[in-house]
C-alpha cells in the first residue's frame, strides 16, 4: 500500500474512503502472526523491563523488575482502560506497553476483522514449524521458490537485538511465573481469550484451578 499504518478502519476511511477499503478487502489477502501469550509476555518483560530499551527507558509499570508486581499492575490497567477509567499514557509509552502486553485479541480490531486474516502461530523455539505454516501459505500464492528460499534464510539466522530466549534470566523468569500458582492464574486470565481465540494451550495450573474456573 502506502507504507502508512493506520489503526483503525475508521482512520482509513476518513482518509481514503470506504470503497477503496472495500476494493482492498477483495484484492488483498490478510495474514497475522500470533504467540503463546506466555512467552510473548516474559519476552517482551524481560526485553522491556528486566534489560531496558537503554539505561534509561525501562517499562516495568514502576514495578522496579518485579514480575508480580508488573503482573499486577497489568491487570488493574487493562480494567480500568475497559471501563474508561485510565489517562493514557503518552503516546511512545502507550504504543509499547499496547504493542508488547495488552491482548492480542485487542489489536488489529479483531473482534470485527477476526474473518480476514490468516493466523500463523510463531513459535521462537520451534522455528521448523513457522517457517513450515508460512511456506504453505505462500505456495498457495504462487510465490517463487528463490523468495521462499530468502525467507527461510531469514527466519533461521535473522536474530532481533532483543531476543531472549537464550538468556539465562529468562528462564529464571519463566520459573519465577509457573511456581507461582496465583501469578499464573492471573495472566491466564488477562490472557484467556487469546488462548481461546488463537487456540493455545492452558497451562495445566490454570486448567485444574477453581480459582480460575471461577473467574472465567
Amino acid at each position: 500500500m502506502d507504507g502508512k499504518n493506520y489503526d483503525t478502519l475508521e482512520n482509513f476511511e476518513k482518509i481514503y474512503g470506504i470503497k477503496k477499503f472495500n476494493q482492498i478487502l477483495k484484492e488483498f489477502n490478510f495474514v497475522r502472526f500470533v504467540r503463546n501469550p506466555i512467552d510473548r509476555l516474559i519476552s517482551g518483560y524481560m526485553h522491556l523491563c528486566y534489560y531496558g530499551v537503554n539505561n534509561k527507558n525501562h517499562y516495568c509499570f514502576e514495578c522496579d523488575k518485579n514480575l508480580t508486581c508488573f503482573v499486577t499492575v497489568l491487570e488493574k490497567r487493562l480494567w480500568q482502560i475497559l471501563n474508561n477509567e485510565i489517562t493514557l499514557y503518552n503516546k511512545d509509552n502507550e504504543i509499547t506497553y499496547s504493542y508488547h502486553f495488552y491482548p492480542q485479541t485487542w489489536h488489529c480490531e479483531y473482534y470485527k476483522l477476526h474473518n480476514m486474516f490468516t493466523y500463523i502461530k510463531y513459535n521462537s523455539s520451534d522455528k521448523d514449524s513457522f517457517s513450515n505454516s508460512i511456506a504453505k501459505l505462500l505456495k498457495n500464492f504462487n510465490i517463487s521458490n528463490n523468495t521462499l528460499n530468502f525467507i527461510y534464510k531469514k527466519i533461521y539466522n535473522v536474530k532481533t537485538n532483543h531476543e531472549t530466549l537464550s538468556k539465562n534470566e529468562t528462564t529464571t523468569y519463566k520459573n519465577i511465573l509457573y511456581n507461582n500458582s496465583l501469578l499464573l492464574q492471573k495472566v491466564c486470565s488477562i490472557y484467556y481469550y487469546d488462548f481461546i481465540k488463537f487456540d493455545f494451550e492452558f497451562p495445566k495450573e490454570c486448567i485444574n484451578s477453581t480459582n480460575f474456573l471461577e473467574i472465567n
